[in-house]
């Protein structure tokens, strides 16, 4: 039923590169066919290649598109009207506000009692009011809904709270503002809006205040979307669904009329702020009413800012109008200019009598006072610049250069440093050296401003040859800073960059003065997590390996002593993280050609770090990459003492692996361990690892832990296929010392025990197909691939009828077996059976001798069988054999009589039935 077919593999390789032929067409490109003109003869056209993932957007109407890209060609154009402003305005390198609001939440935080007005309640009169007002004319019941408004003034309580007892109340107002607008209490919900806008003006905790400001425009926000989606409701067409955009001129008049009257409501808020804040919360609503009334009223609430006596509650209520107008139309920045402009005319305010007596009185510094400006200004100032010419960032730090010994100063610096590109302040980082040197660390730290730039040129791509004066320019000012806090806050971040960009001498001039600088009054006592943290960017990050012995005794005390205090209870990430560090650290040591002192530091580590799996696996590979590199440096022949190194590395990971817990990280590892033996000219290791590996398959889990975590076992079936294919790849080259084909035999053994597969698995039936593809490959004068100097089968055996006696014996029992497999298969699922059979046919393509007419009429009955029980991918694969087929019958006649015979059986209208097709496989 199948003889192995003789191939000549370096022929094969060369006909595969001359049918090699460049092509101006994508393979997964659309095809565009053009319409024949009348009288003309017109042939189809394919399009250039494009990108397949694209959507093709035809210019051209009298071009046909295919149904697929056609019907995404219309859903996107749906949208785009909706994604062109933003398109236009910002890009990925806008850092949006959501991804902002946790780190200040992070950062502003207080252990003070803040105080907070309360409570909300909507009486028996309200509701009887909200009844009344239903059966009203519409003035009147505006008329009554504002006496509502100002009847909310009265029975207000003032509370102390913690900062998290604040942050449950906010939530809180949140959600009953959004129960309340869901039973159409709207009154309510807006009266809960203009209670927390009020919240604002409090400035009783200054430390927490933009924490505060996050929270509550977050509820804004909210009250602002379901204010507009009402208004979209209203505009609903007649069979109830919402238009997808707002065209003022198509949008009912009771809707205008509507969204006029929430504007009405909030123009009677007595208080500047909540007024302000509530108006800016619904100013997309402006897009009922005309096009472009919103430019008109950004520009307005801008200048009602300056109404603001605070300036810190100013500077954050222009952040919050910018917000919402970069949210509408990010191609309008007039009003943002004019925000930015007002909020630095107002910082003389910060050493005024009454401001400073405000912040002093709270134990704030004025640097401590005007960090807490950094989330306004850094917004603004980020909406302002975004897509900015280059001459127009340099007026923006002219700017900051002109504001040099003025209060804002350092706090415009530290926000340039936050929001321009890193490859700006890369190229121009000297410059903005000098400006830190020049600011007033009175007014503005300059520990936060070097943090910063750190922080910035950390993202920038790093440059080839690193600019070693900024790094001593920067460490000139930090390494002078008497507070620890400062000087580690900086340290912190600069370590990064040194070990990332510079030298091995650098980082170790850095840890030296960090260790300076903790000892004193034992500071280093309050920085463990910084510390830690150091640790963790320097094992990440450098380049460079070492061999210092004092270096690795040092980081090998310390690995050790981390490594001996886990224990059943450490969890999971912790462990992964602990693994991860001391991997980087071994990756790191190199002894040059001292191969045998590498080998005892390998030897040594492996003593030290006994439950770390993942360690376990570093050291084995990192052996075999040692063994693999004094084979490269011998040129490929070993020396007597070189073999006998590269021995006893195999040796290492020989006693190593079987320490690991994982059973599919052992039989991976096995099998490279193998492949490197061999490679080294060491066969006997070798067949010893794949002996192991064999013998460990015979025992393998049905289920296996991939994460270290029991709780997420997986079935181990889908990864056999792959490692038990790997070692049938390996054993091409294995020369057989032991009897013939012994190692195969075990294989093959192994794999109809499996006990971790069912009996009819289907990937035990994939791999009897493998060893058939192995057999046919030993059948070969000539194998496909060889390891120097190890003499293969091809070599020991050549065509030695014996040897290929045995071959053809273990064919027919293989494929016997696999026949009863998809018989069996056919009683219980005729689709795995399909599919399987077009797995065996597409074997038998690629390895049988089609001249024999055994072999042409079992691969005609497995082509039946798949045309009967196929579903349509097995059909669609099939079809792509059948190609594979008569491309083949061209210039290969083994072929021309299995493409004659399938285009028969498909030209024949009568199918053979189910049964009778799976009972002539074995004719």
């Amino acid at each position: 039923m199948m003889a192995p077919r003789k191939r000549d593999y370096v022929f094969e390789r060369k006909q595969l590169i001359k049918s090699v032929a460049p092509t101006a067409t994508h393979p997964l490109g659309v095809q565009t066919i053009k319409p024949p003109d009348v009288g003309k003869q017109s042939l189809p056209t394919v399009s250039n290649g494009i990108d397949p993932l694209s959507v093709l957007l035809v210019a051209n109407t009298n071009t046909v598109i295919d149904p697929l890209s056609e019907a995404l060609a219309a859903l996107t154009s749906k949208e785009k009207d909706k994604t062109t402003k933003l398109a236009a305005g910002v890009d990925d390198s806008f850092e949006p506000w959501s991804s902002k609001k946790a780190s200040i939440l992070t950062r502003y935080t207080t252990s003070e009692k803040i105080s907070i007005t309360t409570a909300i309640v909507l009486n028996d009169d309200d509701k009887e009011k909200m009844t009344i007002t239903s059966q009203m004319a519409t003035a009147d019941r505006i008329k009554m809904r504002l006496e509502q408004l100002d009847e909310f003034e009265g029975g207000q309580e003032t509370q102390s709270l913690t900062q998290q007892e604040y942050i449950t109340r906010i939530n809180d107002f949140n959600k009953e503002m959004i129960q309340s607008w869901k039973v159409d209490q709207r009154v309510k919900a807006l009266k809960i809006v203009i209670q927390s806008s009020k919240l604002l003006m409090d400035m009783n905790v200054m430390q927490f205040y933009p924490s505060k400001f996050v929270l509550v425009t977050d509820l804004l926000d909210t009250f602002g979307k379901l204010v507009y989606n009402r208004l979209l409701e209203k505009c609903a067409f007649p069979g109830g669904k919402a238009p997808e955009r707002v065209a003022p001129d198509l949008i009912p008049e009771i809707t205008k009329e509507t969204c006029r009257n929430w504007f009405y409501k909030i123009a009677i808020i007595r208080e500047l702020l909540p007024r302000i804040f509530v108006e800016a919360a619904i100013l997309q609503c402006y897009n009922f009413l005309s096009k472009n009334h919103y430019q008109t009223a950004l520009i307005q609430l801008i200048k009602m800012c300056r109404g603001i006596a605070d300036p810190l509650v100013a500077a954050f209520t222009r952040c919050y109008i910018c917000r919402v107008g970069m949210a509408i139309d990010p191609t309008f920045r007039e009003h943002i200019d004019s925000a930015f402009t007002d909020s630095l005319h107002c910082f003389y305010q910060v050493e005024t009598v009454s401001i400073k007596r405000i912040y002093t009185a709270q134990k704030l510094s004025t640097s401590q006072y005007l960090s807490l400006y950094s989330p306004a200004i850094d917004w603004m100032l980020q909406c302002l610049t975004h897509k900015m010419t280059i001459e127009k960032i340099e007026n923006v730090v002219q700017l900051c250069r002109l504001q040099q010994n003025k209060l804002a100063s350092g706090l415009l610096l530290n926000s340039i440093l936050c929001t321009f590109e890193p490859n700006y302040v890369r190229s121009h980082a000297p410059q903005f050296i000098e400006m830190i040197n020049e600011c007033n660390d009175q007014m503005f730290s300059k520990s936060t401003l070097i943090r910063s730039l750190g922080l910035c040129l950390i993202l920038a791509p790093s440059h080839d040859s690193a600019d070693l004066k900024i790094l001593n320019d920067v460490w000139k000012v930090v390494t002078k800073f008497k507070d620890p806090a400062e000087y580690m806050a900086c340290a912190e971040v600069w370590i990064e960059l040194t070990a990332k960009e510079y030298t091995v001498r650098e980082v170790n001039t850095m840890l030296g003065d960090i260790v300076k600088h903790l000892l004193q009054d034992r500071a280093f006592e309050d920085y463990y997590q910084k510390l830690h943290s150091i640790m963790t960017k320097i094992l990440s990050n450098p380049n460079e390996t070492t061999n210092d012995p004092i270096l690795i005794s040092g980081v090998m005390f310390i690995a050790k002593c981390v490594h001996d205090t886990l224990g059943v209870m450490t969890n999971e990430d912790e462990l992964r993280e602990i693994s991860g560090l001391i991997s980087s650290f071994i990756r790191k040591i190199a002894y040059g050609q001292d191969f045998e002192q590498e080998l005892k530091f390998y030897v040594e580590a492996r003593g030290a770090f006994v439950h770390l799996d993942s360690v376990t696996i570093t050291l084995i590979q990192k052996v075999n990459t040692l063994a693999a590199h004094t084979l490269r440096i011998m040129n490929g022949t070993h020396s007597r003492t070189t073999a006998s190194f590269v021995r006893a590395c195999m040796a290492f990971c020989y006693i190593t692996i079987p320490a690991l817990s994982n059973p599919l990280q052992k039989l991976q590892l096995y099998t490279l361990c193998a492949q490197t033996a061999y490679l080294n000219q060491s066969p006997s290791q070798g067949d010893a690892f794949l002996k192991t590996a064999i013998t460990i398959l015979s025992d393998f889990p049905k289920s296996i832990d991939l994460d270290n975590n029991r709780n997420k076992l997986v079935s181990s079936e889908k990864y056999l296929l792959e490692v038990v294919s790997h070692i049938m790849s390996t054993l091409i080259i294995v020369p057989v010392n032991s009897g013939v084909l012994y190692l195969f035999n075990g294989l093959q053994n192994v794999i109809n025990q499996l006990r971790c597969l069912e009996d009819g698995s289907e990937t035990k039936i994939l791999l009897s197909m493998n060893l058939l593809c192995l057999l046919s490959t030993y059948y070969q004068v000539s194998l496909p691939y060889h390891i120097p100097k190890v003499e293969s089968n091809d070599v020991l055996y050549g065509c030695d009828p014996n040897f290929l006696n045995e071959i053809n014996q273990r064919l027919i029992r293989i494929i016997e077996q696999i026949i009863q497999q998809l018989k069996e298969l056919g009683n219980s699922n005729t689709k795995r059976q399909s599919s399987l059979a077009l797995e065996l046919l597409n074997r038998l393509v690629a390895h049988a001798d089609l001249t024999q007419n055994a072999c042409t009429k079992f691969a005609l009955n497995l082509w039946n069988l798949v045309q009967l029980n196929g579903q349509v991918d097995t059909l669609k694969f099939a079809n792509r054999v059948r190609l594979h087929i008569e491309t083949r019958a061209v210039h290969d006649a083994s072929f021309k009589r299995l493409a004659e015979l399938i285009a028969l059986n498909n030209n024949n209208e009568e199918r053979t039935s189910r049964s009778s097709t799976t009972n002539s496989l074995t004719e």
